[in-house]
């Protein structure tokens, strides 16, 4: 099947999907330098190091990439923990080996508005195993294109935290954990708070909400979990 997104002058181009090799790596640093070169916010974006993508192409769970023609334009990787585990401290350790994580989304800017988060997330769903049913994934909660993408293919945050340190940002960025296959059920009241109303949101997830979509006007739709998969916050009873 033939998949057709625009770019930038609006000019219809096919793309197709592919999993990445290490001979990519030159493109995937390409497509890295276009995304930071055009950013207004460069908090909205991490850039992820070569080797950890190449270790997900070489030893993890793999890389996916779009492609107009011949050029890379999108490329989503995904990796079983490694160096830290996002679900820790929300689900037990016995858990872990079920926990994949869905890693950085990048698009090229001249492609942007073609629901490429999405798209990439079906075409890898449909090849991930089925003994690896939990999907973690961060997202920063001012940007607001990616935080819809992560609740349309079915992830609830269950968490808000600063992560991320680096030299410039020595307490980290803050970021929503993301998981889906967690939640099964949500109470059917919702709680609407606003995406700046930090404290406030990270009361809601202490006391058992998750944050399950976003209203028209960009607020925080919070719903109180009834049903997991397994046990949340170790020791509880969620499940």
């Amino acid at each position: 099947m033939k998949l057709w997104i625009t770019d930038d002058t609006n000019t219809k181009r096919e793309l197709h999907w592919r999993w990445l090799t290490k001979e990519d790596m030159p493109a995937i640093s390409q497509l890295e330098d276009r995304v930071e070169a055009h950013l207004d916010d460069p908090s909205l974006y991490r850039r992820d190091p070569l080797e950890n993508i190449l270790h997900s192409i070489t030893r993890g769970a793999g890389c996916v990439g779009g492609f107009v023609e011949k050029e890379l334009v999108a490329l989503r990787y995904i990796n079983y923990p490694k160096d830290y585990q996002l679900a820790e401290g929300i689900i037990g350790a016995e858990h872990f080996s079920k926990v994949l994580h869905m890693e950085s989304m990048v698009v090229d800017p001249r492609f942007r508005g073609n629901a490429l988060q999405l798209k990439s997330f079906h075409y890898m769903l449909a090849h991930l195993p089925a003994s690896v049913p939990f999907l973690f994934s961060t997202v920063s909660p001012f940007n607001i294109p990616s935080l819809k993408s992560v609740f349309r293919y079915g992830s609830v945050m269950l968490d808000l935290r600063k992560m991320y340190p680096d030299a410039e940002n020595p307490e980290g960025v803050l970021r929503y954990i993301g998981a889906r296959g967690l939640v099964l059920a949500c109470d059917d009241e919702v709680e609407r708070v606003s995406r700046e109303a930090i404290a406030e949101q990270q009361a809601l997830f202490k006391t058992g909400y998750a944050a399950t979509g976003m209203t028209d006007d960009n607020k925080i739709r919070f719903q109180r979990i009834l049903r997991t998969a397994v046990p949340l916050w170790p020791g509880g009873e969620n499940a």
